[in-house]
């Protein structure tokens, strides 16, 4: 019988079809509860999320993603911190995600959900063996509605997120709802290793003093928005700064009541906003700003409020403190008392002062969000507004 080389070749392309289907059958399966995508080392709120899922399930999977940091050394850093402390009845396994395409195609791996708190940076594509049987947790919110500044977990991160939508898959956390009901009660907090306190308020000050480094390619997308609450952004430093401000200075009912003109060293609060600006967008920042000088004046009130709290800060300081400076970062190993180190302790005093006088119903005001603990309680529960979910967040 005669047969056609396309023919021939199809046979031959249906056979090794067939073999790679039976390899494909034939791998270890590899089944987890979970999939958490992570920025560990970048705010505590990780840590939180990572400790509380494996506190839930008995199957956790860990990729820790690139960023500042890379992936290798968040893995390294959390192992050397955190892993001693994981709940043991946790089987958890921990991977960068440069190694999950290996791990991908050694293994077949079956997960229920996937949890996604990090942006991906461009590596979105070593996730393609990672498919939900259920959905996809991201917390952040996507598609970016009109006129508002895209949530910081989706940088670089829209195909993956394109793909799950399409399937049908995704679950979003919006940043809104996030920025309004990420505040930990007291009693959850005491259910974490104390070790996770300590770390909270050095995040906590990090996040409250620390504005976005200029030089980081994002700082052009997402440092307005993080200083300046309006329509569209999400005004992280801003609540955070305005909740602490607001409990140790109640006779103000909003920190934009603070008239700028009228307060000693206005002039050098100014200038570090304005220099703080200018030094992301060049010389025409005033033009570049979606909110223009409302952003300024929004920075220069932050920066009142944490000279108010803790004097001395700015003292010898010719522009605004970065996050990730080193200073801040080690401050907690911090010998000399540098007006850094003696303002983190005032601060520290303060907020365990609060926590011990307050009622939980203001006291949680005093707590820095935990936006990605928030997510993995969101994932776990269903649906938001349940009794168990409300007793370990409320509203700010």
């Amino acid at each position: 019988m005669f047969c056609s080389r396309n023919s021939r070749r199809n046979a031959h392309l249906a056979r090794r079809a067939r073999r790679a289907r039976r390899a494909r059958r034939a791998r270890p399966v590899k089944r987890f509860d979970s999939v958490a995508i992570t920025d560990t080392s970048e705010e505590i709120d990780d840590e939180f999320a990572l400790h509380f899922l494996g506190m839930q399930l008995r199957f956790l999977l860990i990729i820790f993603v690139n960023g500042k940091q890379t992936a290798a050394s968040r893995k390294e850093e959390w192992m050397r911190k955190f892993g001693s402390l994981f709940p043991s009845d946790c089987v958890l396994c921990l991977l960068t995600i440069d190694e999950v395409p290996k791990y991908t195609k050694k293994n077949r791996v079956i997960v229920q959900n996937v949890l996604q708190i990090a942006p991906l940076n461009g590596d979105g594509s070593k996730l393609n063996g990672i498919r939900p049987v259920k959905n996809w947790y991201f917390a952040g919110t996507f598609p970016t509605p009109e006129g508002c500044s895209p949530s910081f977990n989706s940088y670089e991160s829209d195909k993956v997120l394109q793909k799950q939508l399409k399937c049908r898959k995704l679950v979003t956390i919006s940043s809104r709802l996030m920025a309004e009901s990420s505040r930990p009660t007291p009693t959850i907090l005491k259910c974490f290793p104390p070790l996770f306190m300590e770390e909270m308020l050095r995040a906590a000050f990090s996040l409250l003093v620390g504005r976005m480094n200029p030089k980081l390619d994002v700082s052009v997308k997402f440092a307005e928005g993080l200083v300046h609450l309006a329509p569209g952004t999400r005004g992280a430093n801003w609540i955070s700064v305005e909740a602490m401000f607001l409990l140790m200075y109640p006779t103000y009912g909003s920190l934009n009541e603070v008239e700028l003109d009228s307060i000693p060293k206005a002039k050098h609060f100014k200038f570090l906003a304005h220099k703080y600006f200018k030094d992301i967008y060049g010389v025409d920042y005033l033009m570049e700003l979606k909110y223009g000088q409302a952003s300024v004046d929004s920075l220069s009130r932050i920066i009142f409020a944490l000279h108010e709290m803790m004097p001395g800060i700015w003292k010898g300081r010719t522009r605004v403190i970065y996050s990730d400076d080193e200073d801040i970062k080690n401050v907690t190993e911090e010998t000399e008392a540098t007006p850094l180190r003696k303002a983190f302790e005032a601060f520290c005093k303060r907020v365990r002062g609060l926590l011990d006088t307050l009622p939980q119903d203001e006291a949680v005001r005093v707590l820095n969000p935990l936006y990605d603990l928030f997510a993995a309680c969101h994932m776990l529960s269903g649906v938001n507004t349940s009794n168990e979910f409300n007793t370990v967040f409320q509203t700010r």
